[in-house]
């Protein structure tokens, strides 16, 4: 059997359902990054301002600097100096992988049972 390509368009207009549902399962104030705060750096393969969006919708607070009191730092290519000092100051260092897993669908089975 042949794999199957979704096209941008299907893909976008799937994301943005998941999304919808889990906002709508968790609201802000049970997601995984309510009240969390997210950094984002290095070149995404996603744009940014989308990324940041998603996060604020699930309850995440955006932050363009790492601090002692940042939760997650979403790393892409070539990271920089946020990386070195997130890894300084042993901040959760996630992939752009890691960081759709914390809403994707099969993680809402574990918010269900």
């Amino acid at each position: 059997m042949a794999p199957l390509f979704l096209g941008t368009e299907v893909f976008e207009k799937c994301f943005s359902l998941i999304l919808c549902f889990l906002q709508h399962c968790w609201g802000s104030n049970n997601s995984p990054l309510s009240g969390k705060i997210v950094v984002f750096t290095g070149k995404l393969s996603r744009e940014r301002k989308e990324m940041q969006a998603e996060a604020e919708s699930l309850g995440g607070i955006v932050s363009s600097s790492v601090s002692p009191k940042t939760d997650f730092l979403v790393v892409g290519e070539k990271p920089g100096s946020k990386y070195k000092k997130a890894t300084e100051l042993g901040v959760k260092i996630l992939t752009e992988e890691e960081w759709g897993c914390l809403y994707s669908p099969l993680a809402i089975l574990d918010c269900i049972y």
